[in-house]
């Protein structure tokens, strides 16, 4: 049985180089108490967005993965990191995406709360 307090963040991005600081430090400061894994895709980029990664991952608690491969699209992308999550929930994101303060953990006391 999964652990209910373990979420799987899927980025995907194409090109998202100017953004990933932002993005990082985003998911960084998101707070909660949850256990986390982060599968980021990207999806053929032609600028550093791979090599931003990879420098900045250490910044991120938990498992980080990056699958790096051709153009397939964000939907493509999307099923393949679905396919590999370990998490309970599924947290989907874009490359550009900068979550707020606790924003996971408030979607997962609601999710409880409502028993979804």
């Amino acid at each position: 049985m999964k652990n209910k307090n373990f979420v799987t963040y899927i980025i995907t991005l194409y090109n998202k180089q100017k953004y990933l600081l932002s993005v990082i430090k985003a998911l960084a400061k998101e707070g909660g108490f949850h256990k986390r894994e982060y599968i980021f895709v990207d999806d053929g980029s032609s600028d550093n967005s791979f090599l931003i990664l990879n420098n900045l991952k250490k910044k991120l608690s938990g498992e980080v993965r990056i699958i790096s491969r051709s153009n397939m699209g964000a939907s493509y992308s999307t099923n393949e990191a679905i396919r590999s999550a370990r998490g309970y929930w599924i947290r989907l994101l874009d490359g550009d995406d900068k979550i707020s303060y606790k924003s996971t953990h408030k979607m997962l006391v609601l999710a409880r709360k409502t028993q979804a």
